[in-house]
């Protein structure tokens, strides 16, 4: 994802050049292609170019259209022709050459702030309306791309590279003990409260809300709600399910392509092989437009049973797919240290950075399926109760059953308490250990651990989705953000992009019977039936050691 940064100065002081183009130089490292900066008066717009679609050989930023509203982001927008055809603008727009950012500025022409309506994908931006004196930020809807701002008493300071925000002299590098005392209860970067970073003058704009600055005034607001009244899509036929899905989430592939070259990173699980399949079906079909597309596999061969050479080299084999590689064998636990831009649990910091050289090698974005366990994660089948009939219901329990060997969570916890178990946590997030009992005491006391503890225990989004409540709860409450994750780096990470978190995809599986569809991954299982491997589509989900 390209970078960029923004200052306002509040007061109405000229933005200073010299330290504009010092953090815009900053962040080379996220954009290796163009570096460019914009002066307002009080606004001052830096951006460095990554150039990861084909439409971004046409693009430069800071953008404008007509001089008057300027914005600078990481953007690509899926939906193009939907999104064009609903501008419907009375000069036609060539998209072979129309890179995103200017779609985005037609659409907050027509729309202003509703046009996050109307804006599928990911992105983070900064625009800025220099006729109403206004500046609209936003970040997508699941949050993948990043955006932190600093608040100081003259400046407002903005940008999706925390490195580049640390480089301003006015921005303090004290960390945050909030964002601390979570990472100790929760581990990796998981905050319960989303809106805060690792560093206590850096705030983050959540995921689906948008940043509006006017007449000095600033404020916060959601923007987008995971839709929890998705009618039933009630089909006769399972096949009528199974082509709906395979239709949209080819679409959902393809969206994410658009580029010369494309990486895949395969586990040689379902996720990502459907993905392969889709990928390499686009590829035979599209015939104008040709791409390289690559596989990048994380393996072990001798410190402990991995089977993933075997299922990835299977997948690459049936469908054509080149895969290279990366053995973690020899890579030593804990080194070399990677500064992150928040606590991470990288047990083997060298060997996750080779695998993102590995992948950087070969493209300049990368599809990834690891938002599949979320959004396609079954939910207990009392929540089936309220719109299926008992009958089906027994009926698609003894289907599952003599074709996976098990049957779904019932969700009454009378089981559990027949065994003398007690009943888990709510949010399958939380691990199932005890409250760690080595904190500090007087630390735990100042930032109220035990009780964010329950906090986190009891967690759930305020209106619950009442078809899918556990793919709803998984998907919004992990930290989608994969594109600032090292404070500085030697190379151009690959832009991930991941196809379950595609809105279309997400309202279709919303809007369709938990049973069968969503346990043991049936939907996938069955559209990939006749593209992959048996293997494959009958091995059940086996994380890398």
């Amino acid at each position: 994802m390209s970078g960029f940064v923004a200052i306002i100065n509040l007061d109405g002081a000229a933005v200073d050049p010299v330290l504009l183009e010092r953090l815009t130089n900053c962040l080379s490292y996220r954009g290796p292609d163009e570096r460019n900066i914009l002066l307002k008066s009080s606004t001052g717009l830096g951006h460095a170019l990554f150039r990861t679609t084909r439409e971004a050989a046409h693009e430069h930023q800071p953008c404008s259209m007509d001089g008057k509203t300027w914005m600078v982001g990481s953007a690509r927008v899926d939906g193009r022709e939907e999104l064009v055809a609903h501008l419907g603008l009375e000069q036609k727009l060539e998209l072979t050459t129309t890179p995103d950012p200017i779609l985005i500025l037609h659409a907050y022409r027509k729309w202003g702030d509703r046009a996050l309506d109307h804006l599928r994908g990911d992105f983070a931006f900064v625009l800025w309306d220099t006729e109403l004196q206004k500046l609209l930020c936003a970040r997508d809807r699941f949050g993948v791309c990043q955006l932190y701002y600093v608040q100081l008493d003259r400046s407002l300071i903005l940008g999706n590279s925390l490195h580049c925000l640390l480089q301003h002299p006015a921005v303090s590098r004290k960390l945050n003990d909030q964002a601390m005392g979570d990472f100790l209860l929760f581990g990796d970067h998981t905050w319960l409260d989303k809106s805060v970073s690792a560093f206590a003058d850096v705030q983050v704009l959540p995921a689906a809300h948008k940043l509006v600055l006017t007449q000095g005034e600033l404020s916060i607001q959601r923007y987008w709600e995971l839709p929890v009244d998705t009618p039933l899509l009630n089909y006769r036929k399972d096949r009528e399910y199974v082509e709906h899905f395979a239709e949209i989430f080819q679409r959902a592939v393809a969206d994410r392509i658009r580029s010369s070259r494309i990486a895949i990173s395969l586990s040689g699980g379902m996720d990502s092989s459907a993905i392969a399949v889709t990928v390499k079906k686009i590829q035979q079909e599209q015939t104008t437009e040709p791409f390289e597309v690559n596989g990048v596999t994380a393996v072990y061969d001798r410190v402990h049973p991995c089977q993933e050479r075997y299922y990835a080299g299977l997948v690459g084999e049936s469908v054509g797919l080149p895969v290279h590689f990366v053995p973690g064998d020899d890579y030593p636990m804990l080194q070399p240290g990677v500064v992150t831009t928040r606590p991470l649990e990288l047990e083997k910091p060298g060997y996750w950075l080779a695998i993102k050289r590995e992948i950087a090698l070969h493209a300049p974005a990368v599809l990834t399926g690891a938002a599949a366990d979320n959004l396609l994660e079954c939910s207990p089948v009392r929540s089936d109760l309220r719109e299926v009939s008992i009958g089906k219901i027994l009926f698609e329990l003894m289907r599952l059953r003599w074709r996976y060997g098990r049957m779904p969570s019932l969700g009454t916890g009378l089981l559990a308490r027949l065994k003398g178990g007690k009943q888990r946590a709510r949010n399958r997030l939380v691990s199932p250990l005890l409250y760690p009992g080595w904190i500090n005491p007087e630390f735990e006391r100042q930032m109220n651990l035990k009780e964010r503890w329950r906090q986190w225990q009891e967690w759930q989004p305020a209106n619950l989705h009442p078809r899918h409540p556990s793919a709803h709860n998984s998907l919004v409450g992990p930290d989608w953000n994969t594109d600032d994750i090292c404070m500085l780096s030697d190379f151009t990470f690959a832009e991930e992009r991941d196809p379950y978190l595609d809105l279309k995809l997400v309202e279709f599986v919303f809007s369709i019977p938990n049973l069968p569809w969503l346990f043991q991954k049936h939907l996938l299982r069955t559209a990939m039936n006749e593209d992959l491997p048996g293997e494959i589509i009958r091995r059940p989900k086996t994380p890398l050691g």
